[in-house]
C-alpha cells in the first residue's frame, strides 16, 4: 500500500519548516528465513519530492536495526533516479522477529519499519532433538550401571517401553 503526502511540516531547531521529502514503503517487510541466512529480498523504500511527487535521486537513506539480532548489511543507501533505496540483511542467530528501520532526516513518513522473522529450520530441530535423546539414553544407562554397582536392588529398567536393560547382562526385547 502506497501512502503519499503532498506537503508536511516539521520542527527544525524549534522553528516550523516545510518538509521537502516523503518516504514510501515499497517491499521487504514480513520475510521469514532460517537462522543466520541471508534475507531473501532487499528492504526497499522510495523517496519522493513532497510537493511534486517526483522521485528524489541521490538522497541518503539510513537503515538500522531497532530490535532483534538481524545484521543490517547496508547501513546507508542512496536513492537512484527513480527515488528507490534498498538494503540487504542477514537473519539473526535467535528465532525471533527483528525490526529494521529506514529513515531520511526530516522526511515525512520517516522512519519506515520492516519486520523480519528468523526461525529454526525443521531439520536442525530434529538433529538437536535426536542428539539430546541419545545423550539422555547414555546418561540413563550410566546411571543404571552405577546404581547396580552400588548394590541398588534393581532387576531392570525399561527404556522407551520396548527396550529393556537386564542388569545380569542378558539383553532382552519385550514384544
Amino acid at each position: 500500500r502506497r501512502v503519499h503526502g503532498k506537503i508536511g511540516f516539521a520542527l527544525t531547531n524549534g522553528r516550523c519548516a516545510s518538509s521537502s521529502l516523503t518516504m514510501i514503503y515499497i517491499s521487504g517487510s514480513g520475510q521469514q528465513g532460517a537462522l543466520a541466512t541471508a534475507g531473501g529480498a532487499p528492504l526497499i523504500v522510495q523517496v519522493l519530492n513532497a510537493t511534486t511527487n517526483k522521485p528524489a535521486g541521490g538522497v541518503p537513506v539510513a537503515f538500522a536495526l531497532r530490535a532483534g539480532d538481524a545484521i543490517v548489511k547496508t547501513r546507508v543507501a542512496y536513492t537512484n533516479a527513480g527515488g528507490y533505496a534498498s538494503a540487504r540483511f542477514v537473519y539473526g542467530k535467535l528465532p525471533l522477529t527483528s525490526l529494521i528501520s529506514a529513515s531520511v532526516a526530516g522526511a515525512l513518513n520517516s522512519p519506515i519499519t520492516f519486520s523480519v522473522l528468523c526461525y529454526v529450520p525443521y531439520d536442525t530441530t530434529f538433529r538437536v532433538g535426536l542428539i539430546s535423546g541419545c545423550i539422555f539414553l547414555v546418561l540413563v544407562a550410566f546411571a543404571v550401571v552405577f546404581a547396580h554397582r552400588l548394590g541398588a536392588p534393581l532387576e531392570g529398567i525399561m527404556i522407551l517401553d520396548t527396550l529393556s536393560i537386564d542388569l545380569n547382562d542378558r539383553p532382552s526385547h519385550r514384544p
